[in-house]
């Protein structure tokens, strides 16, 4: 069986395809980057695959091009995270199990020091005007306010975020992501508790943008589902711990129930 190893961003585990892969991550984004890197340091195979043109952004992407009928396991940080507990509750015969990664959904869920970056797409004007100027500074700031593990941080790292954000139409998918999450319908306790696939949910313990106390919501919402909180660690555990936790999901993933015969 293959070890199917999900990060922080959105994954899918299986190809319709004549070649196979230990790890497919699905979407380009920095999230994307840093698992298939993690993934390729534990000497898997690794495929990035996605439906458009755009590499690189602060978030992970969606799942509209998922639907290949294949179950999977998925999983998601941040954004990515509300993205797919609401693809789990939508297609639950898609899903074997799901990843939370400092995940978004809790309604009301009060952040502490917002990153810069993301306060910036809330005002409206300089929102527009950063599909054209997203200074440097911006993601350095946004890393580090992001992290808590601030000895993972160097210029290569934050030159990876500004460079990615660069690329040729990323900027206005970074919109629309922003956009699509501001749309979404908060979760509710009882809209998780439809969730009946096995779940496991990583926290940072000084998550400035979602605080740790969305994590027990989660928990509490979804009763099989296992938590782990990283103490001294921010809203990026995968940057941040990389190794800690992808052998933490690996661990979860090796637990999970075999694949059942296909008919």
């Amino acid at each position: 069986m293959l070890l199917r190893l999900l990060i922080p961003c959105l994954l899918a585990f299986r190809l319709v395809a004549a070649e196979t892969y230990d790890v497919v991550v699905y979407g380009g984004t920095s999230a994307g980057v840093i698992a298939a890197v993690q993934a390729k340091k534990m000497g898997k195979s690794v495929l990035i695959v996605g439906p458009d043109v755009h590499l690189g952004g602060l978030s992970s992407g969606g799942l509209g091009y998922t639907d290949t009928g294949n179950k999977a396991v998925i999983g998601g940080n941040s954004m990515g995270g509300g993205v797919t507990w609401l693809y789990t509750l939508t297609h639950p015969e898609k899903v074997d199990a799901m990843l939370l990664v400092d995940a978004s959904g809790q309604p009301y869920a009060k952040s502490g020091n917002t990153p810069l970056g993301f306060r910036l797409m809330r005002m409206p004007v300089l929102k527009e005007a950063a599909r054209f100027i997203a200074p440097r500074s911006v993601f350095e700031s946004s890393v580090k306010t992001s992290m808590s593990v601030q000895s993972k941080i160097d210029d290569k790292l934050i030159d990876r975020y500004s460079e990615l954000n660069r690329y040729p139409g990323n900027r206005e998918a970074t919109m629309q992501r922003f956009a699509n999450f501001k749309s979404m319908t908060p979760g509710t306790k009882e809209r998780l508790a439809g969730i009946k696939v096995p779940v496991l949910i990583l926290w940072g313990a000084e998550d400035n943008l979602i605080p740790v106390s969305a994590a027990q919501w989660f928990a509490d919402a979804m009763p099989q589902a296992r938590l782990i909180i990283y103490p001294a660690v921010g809203h990026i555990p995968m940057e941040e711990i990389p190794e800690k936790s992808a052998a933490d999901v690996k661990a979860w993933l090796e637990g999970l129930p075999a694949d059942k015969p296909k008919s």
